[in-house]
């Protein structure tokens, strides 16, 4: 990565201080016609977008182009302009459609290169209301990318320790989960092959869950691989469904958690260590 680029990457991150830092909102065609090919566009999902047809995904980033340049976000150079930092906007299709080099506003540019550059990422789901929350990591911070059903993207720079917290509010939205849970026998963690839950056994988390939430933490790079687990919020508690063994076969473990429990597991998810080189990503 060019030094210019992570000069105004530190500058996002410094900036964020000790608070999370809002710093921009996107529309799905404003993201798209910035990433260019939408086939290419990566595992950024685009809610709006993607129920559209060809030609009107086309014709929307087209406009969103537009709009982006008409409030200074983006600065036409035309054809023969230089490529600052490598910056190209090709449009929907990678075609016709906005072929020309632009120059990027300090705030977007970083925005885009930390999500470009992350050595991973952790994808959340809620499915009662269809949100969904985007965390790309870095080694010094994080971004975070809230993502509406109507296609709105707010992106906020984090922390490590206020991405999880933000994170357990995501997936626990009513606050249910209690100070401290109780020992005994309803509180013990319950291990459920998945043999068994493909045969139609009870969920025990899913008897009264108002909210479920699917976090998947994704890494990249020769390390690549993935982790999950699933936040079942209650009317009163919230359990945690991880991986685990049951006689040697793949199974659930269902676990209640409490407040600073939920926490942790998430902390614990994000909790990844960068790897010594990322192919392109050199500084």
């Amino acid at each position: 990565m060019r030094e210019p680029l992570l000069s105004v990457i530190k500058d996002l991150i410094s900036r964020a201080g000790e608070a999370p830092l809002p710093v921009i909102a996107l529309t799905d065609e404003e993201i798209a016609a910035l990433d260019g090919d939408l086939a290419a566009r990566g595992p950024v999902p685009l809610p709006w977008l993607d129920t559209k047809d060809t030609a009107a995904r086309e014709l929307a980033c087209q406009v969103a182009l537009r709009g982006l340049a008409a409030r200074r976000l983006v600065i036409p150079l035309g054809a023969a302009g230089g490529e600052a930092d490598g910056e190209v906007g090709r449009g929907a299709g990678g075609g016709e459609v906005g072929r020309e080099y632009i120059a990027l506003q300090d705030d977007l540019r970083a925005v885009l290169a930390m999500r470009r550059s992350a050595h991973a990422a952790a994808f959340a789901l809620r499915e009662s209301d269809g949100r969904m929350r985007l965390l790309y990591l870095g080694s010094s911070g994080a971004l975070e990318e809230a993502i509406s059903p109507g296609g709105l993207h707010g992106f906020t720079v984090v922390g490590y320790a206020d991405a999880a917290d933000r994170l357990a509010a995501f997936a626990d939205p009513e606050d249910a989960a209690a100070a401290a849970v109780k020992p005994g026998r309803d509180t013990e963690p319950r291990v459920l092959p998945l043999a068994e839950i493909a045969r139609g056994a009870e969920i025990p988390a899913m008897a009264g869950a108002r909210s479920v939430t699917m976090v998947t933490r994704l890494v990249f790079g020769a390390d690549a691989g993935e982790q999950r687990l699933t936040v079942y919020a209650k009317e009163a508690g919230v359990v945690v469904a991880c991986p685990a063994e049951a006689s040697g076969a793949p199974a659930l473990r269902f676990t209640e958690v409490s407040k600073s429990g939920l926490r942790e597991c998430l902390a614990d998810l994000l909790s990844i260590q960068e790897p010594a080189a990322r192919p392109g990503n050199e500084s």
